[in-house]
């Protein structure tokens, strides 16, 4: 398409070009009459002559005209001109949620109240009859203050009407945002948006697409297919309650996500996430400790058995030590079996016998180890249990 800066279409002169897609070229226009700029969304020439592509452009013009909401961006007027069809819209020069996430993951509370307000969005136009069938962040503009505003119902379907533009078996999308019953061309409802949606979400929150991968055919085919990655392990900074929500936002059969998109939003909202299936409480089995298996309870007990089993043997050892030098005997040392206290810090107990002692619990909490002082033939007693 040439290039159509400085041209008029009616009270509209076209002063920059600022985007385009595969179904339209968006130019930056003023209206002298208001004293103020618009966007002119036009149809691509090639296009033009395709009378399918005229009766969807018309009916974006119509359909959106139709809708009222803050958080839509509000179409002002429609027309052909010179062979030219265009839709007059505001203009908005905050960029596009895209732009935003491409600079990295929102803020998880500026995240769910951009999406919560999208929900809004979706279901005041559900409520009048149009899915839109192509939600992502390239189609949610941003105001200089921060609101996001839903535009681009350029493949958007009237539910109530029945045309040859949306066929069974036929998938119109992008294959990133797209519900399975949408890459499978079967029917699509509010719910189809609300699968988008919950991509929006998981976008915000981790920077990336939960089913991109390097081909449109092997994304389609993870979107059916796959479950997404847990939110949490992208970061583990979001909360339990908002992974629940993307995920159900995100079921692959539209029966199991939310109903409406009012639902998301109030979700979002409340904070709250969808009720879990209560988990059977474990069996009697299962809850039996091996006597080898370590628990906190046991932990427990063994701390004061070893404290006590250190001061009898100290106890012990200081007898010992005093009846030896009372009998003033000398030569070589006694044949002694070095204790220790099992997995301790103690330092090793002298004692000229054997020592086994157990926890409360039956444990042996002590071990015999060896002594260069115990004779070669001599065995260190074992544990009885």
């Amino acid at each position: 398409m040439n290039n159509l800066v400085g041209q008029k279409f009616g009270p509209y002169e076209i002063t920059a070009k600022i985007g385009e897609g595969g179904m339209a070229v968006v130019y930056k226009g003023y209206q002298q009459s208001l004293n103020r700029y618009v966007a002119i969304k036009v149809l691509r020439a090639e296009l033009a002559q395709d009378k399918e592509f005229v009766e969807r452009f018309r009916r974006e013009a119509l359909s959106v005209a139709d809708l009222s909401h803050p958080n839509i961006l509000h179409v002002y007027d429609a027309g052909f001109s010179d062979g030219v069809y265009y839709i007059v819209m505001a203009f908005v020069d905050g960029g596009s949620l895209k732009e935003m996430i491409m600079r990295g993951p929102l803020d998880m509370d500026y995240a769910i109240s951009v999406v919560a307000q999208m929900a809004d969005a979706l279901h005041h136009a559900h409520q009048h009859g149009l899915v839109h069938r192509d939600v992502k962040p390239n189609n949610i503009l941003m105001t200089r203050d921060g609101r996001p505003l839903l535009t681009d119902f350029g493949i958007a379907k009237a539910v109530h009407e029945s045309t040859g533009l949306t066929r069974t078996g036929t998938s119109i999308g992008t294959p990133e945002y797209m519900a399975p019953e949408q890459i499978q061309g079967q029917k699509v409802d509010a719910r189809t948006d609300i699968y988008a949606l919950g991509i929006v979400l998981y976008e915000s929150l981790t920077g990336w697409t939960p089913f991109s991968t390097t081909t449109p055919v092997a994304t389609l085919y993870k979107q059916v297919n796959e479950p997404p990655p847990p939110l949490r392990q992208a970061n583990i900074n979001i909360p339990v309650w908002l992974e629940d929500v993307a995920l159900k936002a995100l079921e692959k059969s539209p029966q199991d996500r939310f109903q409406q998109a009012s639902d998301f939003a109030e979700a979002l909202r409340q904070r709250r996430g969808p009720e879990r299936v209560a988990t059977p409480a474990p069996t009697a089995v299962s809850r039996t400790r091996t006597r080898t298996e370590p628990g906190p309870k046991r932990r427990g007990k063994m701390v004061p058995v070893l404290i006590g089993g250190i001061v009898l043997l100290l106890l012990a050892l200081v007898a010992i030590v005093a009846a030896i030098m009372l009998s003033g005997e000398s030569g070589p040392p006694p044949e002694v079996t070095r204790v220790v206290p099992r997995d301790s810090g103690a330092p090793a107990i002298i004692t000229p016998e054997p020592l086994v002692l157990r926890d409360g619990d039956g444990q042996a909490g002590w071990q015999v180890v060896d002594d260069p002082w115990i004779q070669p033939e001599r065995e260190a007693a074992s544990p009885a249990f």
